[in-house]
């Protein structure tokens, strides 16, 4: 097999499940939400897949999907809707909890920042101090 080439195996389809969001950075992939059923249309040797999703063939990168399963071909034709409102209310959690995690390392970058200029003031005013003091004793 060539290097890139993709494998197509008309006889047996699968369905993976996206691990992750991913977006689209060229007119070859597609993008997809974490959750949703693709069917696995072939693999080829860089580790990216080609998918349908939604009507939409391209590639996605194999390690953001999981959970291979083998269907039948009406399953990989008609792939049941996986957005439910537990699955949304949980991905909205695990959004929320990372952007409080991003807030509070901003917190901390904006308070170390604060420090390290109050400390270069600080020493610019005894550096000062320390100038006019040898002028006054001269």
């Amino acid at each position: 097999m060539q290097d890139g080439a993709v494998v197509d195996d008309v006889s047996q389809k699968e369905i993976a499940i996206a691990a992750f969001d991913y977006s689209a950075t060229s007119a070859r992939e597609i993008s997809m939400r974490k959750g949703d059923r693709l069917i696995v249309l072939g693999t080829n040797m860089r580790g990216w897949i080609k998918v349908e999703n939604n009507d939409l063939q391209g590639f996605v990168p194999e390690s953001f999907v999981k959970k291979k399963i083998e269907a039948t071909d009406e399953q990989a034709e008609n792939p049941q809707p996986t957005y439910t409102v537990r699955s949304m209310q949980a991905q909205i959690e695990e959004i929320y909890e990372y952007l409080l995690t991003l807030g509070r390392r901003r917190d901390e970058l904006l308070s170390d920042t604060a420090k390290s200029f109050q400390l270069s003031r600080e020493t610019s005013q005894l550096k000062q101090w320390v100038i006019e003091r040898e002028h006054q004793e001269i």
